[in-house]
């Protein structure tokens, strides 16, 4: 796991390998929903296009509960624990 010293010194290297893995960890949360569900959150979030006012309220809730199963604070917070030092331990 990188520390954020190790980062800045690395520079644009650094930023790479805790960009890739904070990736591996989103794509982690991603595939434990089903193929369809992924496909139906692709579609979601492409029609909806960053505004929920062009979904339906049954696709917003639809939407909702896909984002719930992909658990984000959970995402977030192992994604940035990746990029401290031995995983977030001391």
């Amino acid at each position: 796991m990188l520390g954020r010293g190790l980062i800045r010194r690395l520079g644009p290297l650094g930023m790479a390998l805790a960009a890739g893995q904070a990736a591996l960890v989103a794509r982690e949360h991603l595939m434990r929903l089903a193929p369809g569900e992924r496909a139906r959150l692709r579609t979601l979030i492409q029609k909806s296009g960053g505004r929920r006012s062009r979904l339906s309220a049954d696709e917003r809730q639809e939407l909702r509960e896909l984002m719930r199963k992909l658990e984000l604070g959970r995402l977030g917070r192992r994604a940035a624990m990746s990029a401290m030092p031995f995983g977030g331990r001391r």
